[in-house]
């Protein structure tokens, strides 16, 4: 079996293929979690011992100062496997030793021990494209379409089946984001659990079939708008007002949103409106009203605060799902008449979650790549970066369907034909070799 240290483009191998002077063999022991011990037979003159072991000391030295940090080349000790597949780990922390100790090398032999403190997983070596499907493609890597609305022709997700991430455990996504178009700020949400196959989260405006408060709600034709309408709301005065959907709750799942509201046209300026979600169960009691956002003036998407739907868990078997009715809940400041162009509300779903905030929208390409294991990010092939990211990340889990949401917006719009081009990819994790 291939054991060696790698770090950056160097290469000390500890036993097998490419094994030079003075090492002779070496093994390596994983029976405790988080430990590999690896001893060495090392044959040669005083001084190509002392080389090898200053050569792993390097290695290590530099492990422990870069591990952890984004960007920086992680210390790893790489194992090739007798089916030919290579995994790797990094390397946290270390101790070494020479046995029986430095004096035996005036004899041409030395052995040479090390204790690695390795992460509690082993990733693959290879980095994989992720099979996407949706709308534009089935199991397409490389890169799909990804719309920035959901409706009878378009998807703002790409579908990964249940068949498709190998490994035992969660494997950190490389998530490429990229559009033709300027300056662009990427919302990404991800749905792993309960009912994922069915799940869109896509709440049009015009279907909004429920009102408090003396708020009206009119459908418009307007092919600029998901599904080619949205809802004109108006209302009078400073008090309370909305307008709620009637859903199923079981495609909600019990999870955590971060609800997105895509408006048609920006708030008026010196408007101030306050914005929040509500639910209420079926007799129309108010079960949760959540924290609201002053809505910008500057923006046509309204990212709200998280939000339990439904605000209770899955039920067990035999039992059935509680009906409820969310709503967008609203108070203006002043007096007079007040109109909001409702176009969705898209609701994302956080277990997974990242937003890609734009530093530099002046720059002609809005790429950014984002390693959510290393935190690495990146723009294009350059080290420059346009996005500073928020939010946990995106993980890959096996054996189960999983879906990934985009949605993206700039100063100037939040256009429905502004797409963005997904590409994800990972690495393999397992817990034991």
């Amino acid at each position: 079996m291939n054991i060696s240290l790698v770090q950056g483009s160097t290469t000390l191998v500890l036993n097998g293929t490419g094994a030079a002077v003075p090492l002779r063999a070496g093994k390596i022991d994983l029976s405790a979690p988080g430990l590999a011990v690896i001893e060495c037979a090392l044959d040669g003159t005083a001084a190509q011992i002392a080389s090898f072991q200053q050569s792993a000391e390097k290695i290590l030295m530099l492990g422990g100062l870069y591990a952890s940090l984004p960007g920086e080349d992680w210390a790893y000790v790489w194992v090739t496997l007798p089916d030919g597949s290579v995994w790797r780990s990094p390397v946290l922390g270390s101790k070494t030793a020479a046995a029986p100790g430095p004096g035996s090398r005036g004899g041409g032999s030395q052995g040479f021990k090390l204790w690695l403190e390795i992460a509690l997983w082993w990733e693959s070596t290879t980095l994989t494209d992720v099979a996407l499907s949706n709308h534009w493609g089935t199991l397409q890597t490389g890169g799909l379409q990804v719309d920035n609305h959901q409706d009878a022709g378009h998807d703002d997700y790409v579908n990964i089946a249940a068949s498709t991430i190998l490994g035992d455990v969660p494997a950190p996504a490389v998530l490429t984001l990229s559009s033709s178009v300027n300056g662009l700020e990427y919302l990404v949400g991800q749905c792993v659990t309960n009912g994922v196959a069915a799940f869109t989260g896509m709440l049009e405006g015009e279907s909004i079939s429920v009102g408090v408060g003396g708020i009206t709600v009119t459908p418009t034709a307007d092919a600029a708008c998901s599904s080619g309408n949205y809802a004109a709301c108006g209302w009078n005065g400073a008090g309370v007002v909305g307008g709620g959907w009637g859903v199923d709750p079981t495609s909600y799942a019990a999870r955590v949103y971060r609800p997105v509201l895509r408006l048609r046209n920006f708030v008026a300026g010196g408007e101030k409106i306050l914005l929040w979600v509500r639910l209420t169960g079926p007799a129309g009691d108010i079960l949760l009203d959540a924290e609201g956002v002053i809505m910008p003036t500057d923006r046509k998407l309204v990212v709200l605060p998280p939000v339990a739907l439904p605000p209770w868990s899955k039920p067990p078997a035999g039992f059935s799902w509680e009906g409820l009715t969310p709503w967008m809940v609203v108070q203006a400041e002043g007096a007079g008449a007040h109109v909001l162009n409702v176009d969705f509300f898209q609701m994302l779903p956080t277990e997974g979650w990242l937003r890609f905030y734009c530093v530099q929208p002046l720059m002609t390409y809005s790429q950014v790549r984002y390693d959510c294991g290393s935190g690495q990010n990146t723009r294009s092939a350059t080290a420059g970066v346009t996005h500073v990211p928020e939010g946990p990340g995106i993980w890959l889990y096996p054996g189960v369907q999983q879906k990934i949401f985009v949605l993206n917006q700039n100063a100037a719009d939040s256009a429905i034909g502004t797409n963005t081009t997904v590409r994800v990819q990972y690495r393999a994790r397992k817990r034991v070799l």
